[in-house]
């Protein structure tokens, strides 16, 4: 249980660190070329978004990592799974469904990664 942990923390770590970065380096009217989420939303929003997850993959994969209080890693990935659902709604209601499995999978991955550190902390 533990390696498992371990390997979906990393790559769920990874990936969110990837997207949060892109949102925070790249500059917004490039990413509002690319993302339609950066034209709706203020760059502050886009800046916020980036940020959450960011720290989200950080407390996923540091926390899993170096065992230090490591339900942080469940509830930051239980928080990544939040943002990918609200992601998923923004893609929805704008009518780009060819995004939302991007986000589909993403929640799952966190999810994946949740519940099997939850299993690792409960024994």
């Amino acid at each position: 249980m533990i390696i498992a942990h371990l390997i979906l923390a990393t790559v769920t770590g990874l990936l969110f660190l990837m997207a949060g970065g892109a949102k925070l380096v790249v500059p917004i009217p490039k990413l509002r070329e690319q993302m339609s989420f950066a034209r709706e939303y203020t760059p502050a929003m886009v800046r916020f978004v980036g940020w959450t997850e960011v720290l989200g993959g950080l407390g996923t994969g540091l926390a899993a990592w170096l065992g230090i209080q490591p339900w942080i890693s469940v509830v930051a990935a239980l928080g990544l799974v939040c943002v990918m659902a609200l992601a998923a709604r923004f893609h929805l209601i704008h009518d780009e469904r060819s995004d939302i499995p991007k986000n589909v999978v993403l929640g799952l991955l966190a999810l994946a990664t949740a519940v099997v550190g939850a299993l690792r902390l409960l024994g």
